[in-house]
């Protein structure tokens, strides 16, 4: 069995070129090749979906993850994202603090109004032992004013996003992914590359 491994962002446009070019250098048919659906998580895996989808009429292709590779050292997207994530988590462990207990002066009447059922609390009760944090202690509603939730929302939708494309990055760098190609099925035994 040979088979051919390129990039995993090849165009399907190149990747074909890539298998006509090595089908006409070796003397066989000129076939399409047939993308599968999904990654392999593995290369042997991936040979083994290959064989199981071959056919006469065309070259099955996969993408699989190298896990031969060893893992590269962080790109600096990755590493800028890293501290992008440090400054988010910075920012969102304010959520925690008692908002009311450092803005007093600005409840009026040294009390605050509950937005979920009316009720109003004493500021400065607000952070003290045995007393509330940042929710009414009746219904339990967010009671810091709309533009700090609208804030710290905002803050944590933008870590979410962030820390999904460091992930994926960091995914990416330690098994990286590439396509393989069955270019000739009745070979006997197992040959990744171009030659021989």
């Amino acid at each position: 069995m040979r088979l051919m491994e390129c990039d995993g962002d090849v165009t399907a446009e190149r990747l074909q070129g890539l298998v006509d070019g090595w089908a006409c250098a070796h003397g066989r048919p000129v076939l399409p090749v047939i993308m599968l659906d999904g990654v392999s998580p593995t290369v042997r895996d991936a040979v083994d979906r290959l064989t199981a989808h071959r056919s006469g009429g065309a070259r099955p292709a996969t993408l699989c993850h190298d896990d031969m590779m060893p893992a590269a050292r962080p790109g600096v997207r990755e590493t800028r994202l890293g501290a992008r994530l440090e400054r988010l988590r910075d920012r969102l462990a304010a959520r925690n603090d008692a908002w009311w207990a450092e803005h007093r002066d600005e409840a009026p009447d040294g009390l605050v109004p509950c937005p979920g059922c009316g009720s109003r609390v004493a500021a400065a009760r607000c952070g003290a032992a045995h007393g509330w944090r940042n929710h009414c202690p009746v219904c339990g509603a967010d009671m810091r004013p709309r533009p700090v939730r609208e804030r710290f929302d905002a803050w944590k939708r933008e870590y979410v996003q962030v820390r999904e494309e460091r992930d994926t990055l960091r995914r990416l760098r330690r098994r990286p992914v590439f396509t393989l190609v069955l270019l000739d099925p009745d070979d006997t035994d197992i040959r990744i590359g171009w030659e021989s």
